[in-house]
């Protein structure tokens, strides 16, 4: 049983009940890498027949909020109900009494599909996952056995989406100029989406499916499926292309229109690119508060610092561009700059190269992350602190200048949230803060700090 060393008292508990659930003996178990708020084992096991069963073993390590629906239950309910279904996925072999964990069928295939060094079978791959999300949505919603509310209409979904996630949002305590005008710009622009709420997977795209060959052999990873709109899952893939590129997406795009038998709405997509990339952030939110252990905090400051940045751009795109030129300071060396450069050297040169358990080198490089974002930090947290004063006095339109920047945030965000604020003024001011939240990003994001949404639509022909 390889790796069994690193299995702890959750772990072994969790085990030991697989074998009694499957009647089947542990042949071997192995931690994976990632899962974010979620730990994973690949397990595998030999039947009394002899027969192997492999088994990807997906649990929480601590309960979640009252706030939070999204768990592990919820998740296998959508695998249960979409088994036969047509869809690509994976089954599920046993759902713990008690604790949030679910043993689900070991997909064959890889989920690095930046690892696809033939672009020609790179773009066939992302045909047959456009061919997968098509399948998905013509699944009659209506006939599966699920967990949550239905409604007649797609709106009501999403006004339903906007309450949970504003609750969750909340739930942290702390106030957030960004998030208030999200929500409020979202919620008076609901669109009236024709047609039939559908299942949506919530995080659709690249690291969120398995392949073997061409073909697509699974869709994973539903933790945030819901009832919706079609067009937040093309958002979500357009999202999630700003990590791992997709060859083409708006040939893609066009691809999934032909199949799926109409035009894509573009002002739907373009608001479900603004739900997404808040929903991203508002996780980002609620990790600053309370991190999961089982979390990358290295990951999340890519995550965060990337997605405020498209929020924003998306904003300006839908509500209107703004001019906020402000000249970011020089970086300020500290005292403490030579320990930084110190801890990075360390980890790059000696503890990364030493460590043979992939997850602790995975762990150890978001830590190297974390250290560049620390610098950065200190480097710039006093001139930024007065800049950010300032705009926060800008955008309120009083003159009054917080010497305490989070007063300011508050005092914003509760004036958006009451309908008081300017919209250009407080466009201008995020469109600012985004400039310093990535400037404070940019040594731990690396090649993300410029990537922007691609265009759904194919160039103009001469």
């Amino acid at each position: 049983m390889s790796r069994m060393e690193t299995a702890g008292a959750l772990e072994r508990e969790l085990l030991v009940w697989l074998e009694a659930s499957l009647g089947a003996k542990i042949t071997m178990a192995q931690r994976l890498v990632g899962g974010n708020r979620r730990r994973a084992w690949a397990v595998d096991l030999g039947m009394p027949s002899g027969e192997p069963i492999k088994i990807f073993l997906r649990f929480a390590s601590q309960e979640q909020d009252c706030s939070d629906p999204y768990d592990l239950r919820r998740e296998a309910a959508i695998y249960q109900a979409l088994e036969g279904s047509g869809v690509p996925i994976a089954r599920v072999y046993a759902l713990h009494p008690s604790l949030q964990a679910v043993a689900l069928e070991r997909v064959e295939g890889k989920s690095s599909y930046r690892g696809v060094d033939d672009e020609d079978r790179k773009t066939r791959i992302a045909q047959d996952f456009m061919r997968a999300l098509d399948v998905l949505h013509k699944v009659d919603a209506g006939s599966l056995a699920l967990p949550v509310a239905r409604h007649a209409s797609i709106a009501e979904h999403v006004r339903e989406e906007l309450a949970i996630w504003r609750g969750m949002y909340e739930f942290t305590g702390r106030a957030d100029p960004l998030i208030e005008f999200t929500f409020a710009w979202l919620g008076a622009n609901v669109p009236q989406a024709p047609g039939v709420p559908v299942v949506v997977h919530g995080d659709a795209g690249p690291g969120n499916f398995m392949f073997t060959d061409d073909r697509v052999s699974a869709l994973v990873d539903w933790e945030l499926w819901h009832l919706g709109d079609p067009v937040e899952d093309l958002a979500w893939l357009s999202m999630r292309c700003t990590l791992e590129p997709f060859p083409a997406f708006a040939l893609r795009v066009r691809e999934y229109e032909q199949r799926s038998g109409g035009p894509v709405d573009r002002a739907r997509l373009l608001y479900h690119r603004i739900l997404v990339c808040l929903k991203v952030v508002i996780i980002r939110h609620r990790a600053l508060l309370d991190p999961s252990p089982d979390s990358n905090p290295g990951n999340s400051i890519i995550s965060r610092t990337l997605n405020r940045r498209l929020l924003t751009e998306v904003l300006q795109q839908a509500a209107g561009p703004v001019k906020a030129p402000r000249d970011l300071p020089e970086p300020r060396p500290t005292a403490q700059d030579h320990e930084y450069t110190y801890l990075l050297d360390q980890l790059r040169d000696v503890i990364v190269p030493a460590l043979s358990e992939p997850v602790a080198r995975y762990r150890a490089k978001g830590m190297a992350r974390v250290v560049k974002y620390l610098q950065q930090v200190d480097r710039y947290a006093q001139p930024f602190a007065v800049q950010e004063a300032q705009d926060l006095a800008d955008a309120l339109g009083t003159g009054q200048v917080f010497v305490d920047v989070a007063q300011g945030r508050d005092a914003l965000s509760a004036a958006i949230r009451a309908g008081q604020a300017d919209a250009r003024r407080v466009l201008v001011y995020l469109a600012r803060q985004s400039a310093r939240d990535s400037l404070l990003g940019a040594p731990a994001v690396g090649a993300l700090a410029h990537r922007s949404f691609d265009s759904p639509d194919l160039p103009a022909t001469p």
